[in-house]
């Protein structure tokens, strides 16, 4: 069976021209059209499709409604909206359901790039068990709006940084949480930061998408409570292995695309433990509770469990998001680095180090559960020399407290 993607517009011309220029693609791919979103809600009745890719703005069932119904009556589907400057207000209200937006006008090599990436994590990525874990997610945590007004606003060749600032502060409690994450100890600023632009002036744009783009995720699962789910702590370890990953990486003199990929994927590298503890809430618990009672890493028990680790959800959402590589990759491979091909210090080694670092803190505080390191992946890339001087770099870091 073929790759199904169904394509929803209300114009035929564009439904034509989709058709036509995607025409190569019919040995690997099984295309549907559809003029509207009933008519869309119709064919799904009659088959099942991987991929959904609908415009935003359509007369009757709009593109954010339509995405509903399928996230309701389809929720293993892929969703991508197509949206336009214009349709700013409708994409907000599409906040939480669309995973992907693909911006107006998009050429037909952007929309082949984004639904071959997809069908890559679900082939490569996810493996059966993984994509029955998948399926049973009903609440994927969605791409931010915010963070798309950002990256468009950056292509903007008169970009400035208080236009940046005054995006994010159009949502008060992302402006919070990123004001929170700035000011810090491991920032170590001299003064406190009161608004996004200054944090963009101080931090630079990339660090400050890469805290947005966090900021949202935990901002989603602010209400989660369970008894063995710290959203707190998660959110204090996150901190700690971005910045420590961020400082390895620096002192291995690692090119600035390399510090902000160790950076983000730091902050990011735990996304996975939160899609498991807010949509299989119990069962999550029962992994936590087994994780403890046998003294193990939590990823083992994960895949006692669901057949799939918190590295493998968080790889594939973020993947599905449209992140760069190797991002998905350094938190896909973050607990097992030598099953990645890679063989050389990089981002994924940066991350690993990191939880090495971390861990020295949590056996200090006599606190956490074990946390295995790959000693022969450092030695197969020859860093295990430079272990001891990463330590004595990242234990330096102030210690954030949880909830600070």
């Amino acid at each position: 069976m073929g790759k199904r993607i169904l394509f929803v517009d209300d114009e035929e011309n564009i439904l034509e021209g989709v058709r036509r220029t995607l025409r190569s693609m019919r040995a690997e791919w099984d295309m549907f059209f559809a003029p509207s979103g009933v008519e869309a809600l119709n064919l799904l009745k009659q088959q099942a499709v991987d991929i959904i890719v609908t415009d935003m703005l359509m007369p009757g069932m709009n593109g954010a409604e339509l995405l509903s119904e399928v996230m309701r009556l389809y929720p293993n589907t892929i969703r991508f909206i197509l949206s336009g400057q214009s349709d700013k207000e409708a994409c907000f209200r599409s906040a939480g359901i669309a995973h992907q937006f693909l911006k107006k006008p998009c050429n037909v090599e952007e929309i082949k790039e984004a639904i071959n990436r997809a069908f890559l994590l679900r082939g490569g990525l996810a493996d059966e068990k993984l994509m029955k874990i998948v399926s049973r997610i009903t609440t994927l945590p969605t791409f931010p709006d915010l963070y798309s007004e950002m990256m468009q606003e950056l292509r903007n060749p008169d970009v400035s940084l208080d236009r940046i600032g005054k995006i994010i502060e159009q949502d008060m409690a992302m402006s919070a949480r990123v004001l929170q994450l700035v000011n810090s100890a491991f920032f170590g600023l001299t003064h406190r930061i009161s608004n996004p632009t200054q944090a963009a002036a101080l931090l630079g744009i990339e660090s400050l998408k890469s805290m947005v783009l966090v900021a949202h995720i935990f901002k989603q699962y602010e209400g989660i409570k369970t008894p063995l789910f710290s959203l707190n702590a998660l959110w204090s370890h996150s901190i700690a292995i971005s910045m420590y990953s961020f400082l390895i990486t620096n002192a291995e003199a690692g090119t600035p695309g390399d510090m902000d990929v160790a950076y983000t994927a730091g902050l990011l590298h735990d996304v996975g433990k939160l899609v498991f503890a807010v949509s299989l809430t119990d069962q999550y618990e029962k992994a936590l509770s087994h994780a403890r009672d046998c003294n193990m890493p939590v990823e083992k028990a994960e895949k006692e469990f669901f057949g799939a680790t918190h590295a493998d959800v968080g790889a594939y959402l973020l993947g599905l998001w449209g992140l760069p590589d190797s991002i998905v990759e350094a938190i896909l491979y973050h607990h097992r680095p030598g099953e990645c091909l890679a063989g050389r210090f990089g981002p994924l080694t940066s991350i690993h180090a990191a939880h090495l670092m971390e861990k020295e803190l949590s056996q200090a505080d006599g606190r956490g559960l074990p946390v295995e390191i790959d000693a022969e992946y450092f030695n197969r890339i020859g860093v295990e020399e430079r272990i001891a001087a990463w330590k004595e770099l990242c234990l330096g870091v102030p210690k954030k407290k949880s909830g600070e």
